[in-house]
C-alpha cells in the first residue's frame, strides 16, 4: 500500500537528516520511506535552499549586473 506524507510529516524526516544528524539509514528504515523518495525529498529540500539565496530579479540588479558585466568585459 503507497502511504501519501504530507508536507509536514516530509519536513520533520529532512529535519531529522539535516539538523538532528540521523543516519539516512536509519531515517529510511524507522520510517519505513523507500530510499528513492527520501533522496527525492532531499534533493527537492536542498534545492529549495538554493533558489532562497538568490537575489531577486528587478531592474536595479539587473543593471547592476550587466555594469558588472560591462566592467569585466572591459
Amino acid at each position: 500500500m503507497n502511504y501519501k506524507y504530507s508536507i509536514e510529516e516530509r519536513q520533520k524526516i529532512i529535519e531529522r537528516y539535516i539538523s538532528d544528524g540521523d543516519t539516512a539509514a536509519s531515517i529510511i528504515a524507522s520510517t519505513g520511506v523507500p530510499k528513492s523518495t527520501f533522496y527525492s525529498w532531499l534533493k527537492t529540500y536542498r534545492e529549495e535552499q538554493e533558489n532562497n539565496k538568490r537575489k531577486p530579479v528587478n531592474i536595479r540588479n539587473f543593471h547592476l549586473l550587466e555594469n558588472k558585466v560591462a566592467r569585466l568585459e572591459g
